[in-house]
């Protein structure tokens, strides 16, 4: 039901509670008399998360915009904190790992490189520079840009 095509909110949140409570009727009468209560809960439920994730009008949804949590398989974080975002007073956002990050722990090739206290971040890898490069610019993990 929250996959569906819709051209309106309106028009999903009538289809949902149609389509649900038909599903029931016709697949699980028993369920559908019996836990009447449950079921309409789903229904609320469900409109409830199309409501908060879906948005016909601006074409947009949970589906359009990849998840930017983090910063392996998208740019996440990077797309603020690349160096080129300045406030109005000049203070930029840094691309500094240690800015989110206390690494008490890495590891490069199996062999533990540093530990407590915390240490600037080092990649496992000699990579050069790693302010011209975001982590999601290798590790894709076959997804991203």
């Amino acid at each position: 039901m929250l996959t569906a095509d819709y051209k309106t909110t309106d028009e999903a949140l009538k289809a949902i509670a149609e389509k649900i409570s038909k599903f029931y009727q016709e697949k699980y009468p028993q369920i559908a008399s019996g836990k009447a209560d449950s079921v309409k809960g789903a229904v609320v439920e469900l409109q409830r998360i199309y409501s908060t994730t879906f948005f016909p009008y601006m074409k947009v949804n949970w589906k359009t915009h990849p998840n930017n949590i983090g910063h392996f398989y998208y740019q996440g974080c990077f797309r603020c904190h690349d160096g080129n975002h300045v406030s109005k007073d000049g203070k930029v956002i840094s691309k500094d790992c240690n800015s989110c990050h206390t690494v008490i722990e890495q590891q490069e090739s199996g062999t533990q490189i540093a530990s407590l206290p915390a240490q600037p971040f080092k990649h496992p890898v000699d990579i050069g520079d790693l302010t011209g490069v975001n982590c999601s610019d290798c590790h894709s993990g076959g997804v991203g840009p």
